[in-house]
């Protein structure tokens, strides 16, 4: 690299050249070239993490944001343009915009931590970044894909966000709205109004309790990442469970109820999320008790739900394969009969034990095991059963219980005759694919 002709550049571009040349001979002799050939795609928005500061040397970049195959926002790239400096001061050091090499090109690199020291130790050089960030903002198209790209890098650290796909992901953000409430604020009363967004904690604490008799009860403190109100929406028609209150200046992203119900049909680990969640909360006593007075289900719907038999949900299809089938082969038998879960014999009416499609996303998948291992490598040898003239009720304790989400239905005779779900009694509710367990409380405590 040509230290004198680096030294030029850097004496020629904002905001070094407000830099003394001592500073600049000293930022020099940390810099490093880089040769991008035409094509190369230097980095991706929202996913690659910038590490350096680039000054286009020779050649042309594009810039852009690209959705669903389009570009947008772009913008060329060319000698003396800086890139990166913005995504490591506003973005936690994420691209917010792709990057390509439209020609061939070297490029400066100045180290992310030699650059923020200079942020640090110079305001003029920290405020030429600041400036530029400030303009593009009043852009409202570049607005919309600073705060989608924000969004997605703190959805992607909360859990049930984690579990969607980046493509999924990237499209929640762009729907996510944002809002602030002051310290103290009463956002929703438990038993009153209507919940009708997700709400998550950007920035900021609140406080979710119960309150009888001027005594809070079930209080819980909420901080950054933390959800609120998709409990409610799912399994209490949205009628919230629990007072919810600011106890500072909050920011909030909230997702809309039309777009959590999408997430939740077509997601079973997004939902499961929720539903699992409240299954625990519902083996205490004081929540099942709240959740009791606090329900916007009808009374006699509920009964007439979960006084039906399990025979009445169950499908008598009965999925199973060999001990010494292979993972893949059984995933494959899964696939093609659209179940969450197979059963593995012995080769008679006998059965071993159970693989669901969470022990193929936790044991194979997340883990890179062999998929060419036996199926009973990942089989879960418990088998958990009920009998077919059981309550439905019955079978949702008996999931809440055990923290399992499939039962092996069982005759008269004690035979295996098919397999119902979590997912079967979440659906067997009409009035919404989700609404089930807020019912539950008018019988619970027979069980506890």
């Amino acid at each position: 690299m040509d230290k004198n002709r680096l030294l030029k550049r850097l004496e020629t571009i904002a905001p070094f050249s407000d830099l003394a040349e001592v500073q600049r001979e000293q930022l020099a002799r940390k810099v490093t070239e880089a040769i991008f050939s035409s094509e190369t795609v230097v980095a991706l928005q929202s996913k690659t993490r910038i590490d350096h500061v680039s000054i286009i040397e020779r050649g042309v970049l594009e810039i852009y944001y690209d959705k669903e195959g389009e570009r947008y926002l772009s913008g060329l790239l060319k000698p003396g343009d800086l890139f990166g400096g913005i995504s490591i001061l506003m973005n936690q050091g994420i691209s917010l915009r792709s990057v390509t090499a439209q020609k061939d090109a070297t490029v400066y690199q100045i180290p992310k931590r030699d650059f923020l020291e200079l942020c640090s130790t110079h305001k003029g050089f920290h405020r030429h970044f600041v400036d530029i960030f400030t303009r593009r903002m009043r852009d409202e198209s570049y607005a919309a894909v600073f705060s989608a790209s924000k969004a997605f890098l703190f959805l992607s650290g909360i859990v049930p966000f984690s579990f969607l796909p980046e493509e999924e992901l990237e499209k929640v953000a762009a729907a996510l709205s944002r809002v602030q409430y002051p310290k103290d604020k009463i956002l929703f009363l438990q038993g009153q109004g209507k919940i009708e967004s997700l709400y998550i904690i950007e920035k900021g604490a609140a406080e979710r309790f119960f309150e009888e008799d001027n005594e809070k009860k079930l209080s819980g403190l909420l901080g950054e990442g933390d959800l609120f109100g998709g409990i409610s929406m799912l399994l209490n028609d949205g009628t919230p469970v629990r007072t919810f209150q600011t106890q500072e200046d909050t920011t909030f992203y909230t997702l809309a109820d039309k777009e959590f119900f999408d997430l939740c049909n077509r997601y079973e680990a997004f939902s499961d999320y929720f539903t699992d969640t409240f299954g625990k909360r519902m083996l205490d006593r004081t929540y099942a008790s709240i959740v009791t007075r606090t329900s916007a289900a009808p009374r006699e719907e509920a009964l007439q739900l979960f006084n039906q038999p399990v025979s009445a949900l169950l499908s008598r299809e009965v999925v199973s394969c060999d001990k010494d089938r292979t993972i893949q082969e059984a995933a494959d038998i899964m696939t093609q009969k659209h179940c969450s879960s197979i059963l593995v014999s012995n080769g008679s009416e006998r059965y071993l034990g159970l693989v669901t499609d969470n022990d193929l996303r936790k044991k194979v998948i997340a883990v890179g095991y062999d998929i060419q291992q036996p199926i009973t490598t990942i089989m879960s040898e418990t088998l958990y059963t009920i009998s077919e003239q059981s309550l439905i009720l019955e079978a949702l304790m008996e999931m809440m219980q055990h923290n399992i989400k499939h039962l092996a239905v069982t005759d008269e005779k004690g035979r295996v005759i098919g397999i119902v779900t979590n997912s079967d009694l979440l659906t067997a509710q009409g009035r919404s694919p989700f609404f089930l367990l807020s019912t539950t409380k008018l019988q619970l405590e027979v069980f506890l």
